[in-house]
């Protein structure tokens, strides 16, 4: 019985939690995803910060509303660093929302050249309130996103 239990309650939270769905590169250029790395630093201050970190800055902008749910405005930023198929570390990266340009902003540092596989979630939740499967997308192996043809 008690497993039974166990059984009904993780299947209640997995299925009210929701998983973001898997986008590909060209999903992710069409929503209008960027990432921009080493914005606006001068090649001297790169050579200065390398020396005493392994992350690289990165300035990430998503659209405001998701097409399919213009009512939810919220944007909630996240990424997960994975070696050997298992997550080390996962996080939520600060998002600030631009409004004169429909857009969200989010800045953060992400271990780029190492040798992690990385992935970016992002999710569009409501303002007020609380919604058990908000719209979410997922890139799977950032890097090679960043440096596809698709991040321009």
């Amino acid at each position: 019985m008690r497993v039974f239990i166990l059984f009904v309650l993780c299947l209640s939270f997995n299925s009210f939690a929701g998983m973001p769905n898997s986008i590909s590169f060209q999903e992710a250029a069409a929503m209008g995803v960027r990432f921009n790395i080493w914005e606006d630093i001068i090649d001297e201050e790169k050579v200065e910060y390398l020396k005493f970190s392994t992350c690289a800055p990165i300035t990430v902008s998503v659209p405001l509303t998701d097409k399919k749910h213009k009512e939810f405005t919220e944007i909630k930023m996240s990424f997960e660093l994975i070696k050997d198929d298992k997550v080390f570390l996962s996080g939520q990266i600060p998002v600030s929302p631009m409004k004169a340009n429909t857009t969200g902003i989010g800045y953060g540092c992400l271990p780029l050249g190492s040798e992690f596989q990385i992935n970016f979630s992002f999710s569009y939740n409501p303002i007020n309130g609380i919604v058990f499967c908000p719209p979410s997308y997922k890139i799977i192996d950032l890097v090679s996103y960043i440096n596809s043809a698709y991040n321009k």
